[in-house]
């Protein structure tokens, strides 16, 4: 399924897809594009979410509270921990869950 929303993704915005491409590539043939590590960091977090968001609307994913975490999306981790716990049926559950 994750790869299923990545091809979807891709399709969706060509152009940045294509820029992380040729930014990798460059790179590795030790001929670096001038580009700022903040923007390009930013366009792969962008893509990131995008895919996330394609793939759970879309194909059913189901996202887990740690992937917030591991993409730095400090609010949408803690949205997501504190509705898992209120979904919680045991006060016991919930504080595992924290």
């Amino acid at each position: 399924m994750a790869r299923q929303a990545l091809v979807a993704f891709c399709r969706l915005s060509p152009s940045k897809t294509l820029l992380l491409n040729l930014v990798e590539f460059m790179e590795l043939d030790e001929r670096p594009l001038p580009i700022v590590i903040r923007l390009l960091g930013a366009l792969a977090g962008k893509a990131i979410v995008g895919i996330l968001t394609y793939a759970q609307q879309h194909l059913g994913v189901q996202l887990k509270e740690s992937w917030y975490e591991t993409l730095q999306l400090w609010d949408d981790a803690l949205k997501a921990y504190t509705d898992k716990a209120s979904q919680a049926s045991s006060p016991h559950l919930c504080l595992m869950l924290l």
